[in-house]
C-alpha cells in the first residue's frame, strides 16, 4: 500500500516539475517580445483628481533615468495630486513638467 502512494507521488513530482517545451516563435514574434519584456518596466499607471468625484487615468513611459515620464496631456489636464504607479507597484506623487503645444498631445512628468 504505501508502496503504490510513494510511486504515485513519485509519478506526480515528476509530471509536475518537468518544464514544459518552449514554444517555437516566429522572428518578428521574438522582436516584440524582447521589446515588452524590455520596455515594461518602464510603462506607469497615472491617476489623478480632476474635481469632486471625478478623475483621470492613464500610461505614461518613464523616458530618463531621473524619472522623467511622457504621457498624454489629456490625461493629466486640470488634475490635481497626479500618482504614479511603477511596474513594481510602488506609488509615488509627481508633478507636471511641462506640455507641448499645439495639435501634440504629450506632457511630461516627474
Amino acid at each position: 500500500m504505501y508502496k503504490k502512494i510513494y510511486s504515485l507521488a513519485l509519478l506526480l513530482f515528476f509530471l509536475i516539475s518537468t518544464p514544459v517545451f518552449a514554444q517555437s516563435f516566429e522572428q518578428d514574434e521574438l522582436v516584440n517580445i524582447t521589446v515588452y519584456e524590455k520596455l515594461n518596466p518602464s510603462i506607469v499607471a497615472i491617476d489623478g483628481q480632476v474635481s469632486e468625484g471625478e478623475f483621470s487615468s492613464g500610461t505614461g513611459c518613464i523616458i530618463t533615468s531621473d524619472g522623467l515620464i511622457l504621457t498624454s496631456r489629456h490625461v493629466i489636464e486640470g488634475v490635481k495630486n497626479i500618482k504614479v504607479k511603477l511596474f513594481n507597484g510602488k506609488e509615488t506623487d509627481a508633478k507636471l513638467v511641462g506640455t507641448v503645444k499645439g495639435g501634440n498631445d504629450l506632457a511630461l512628468l516627474k
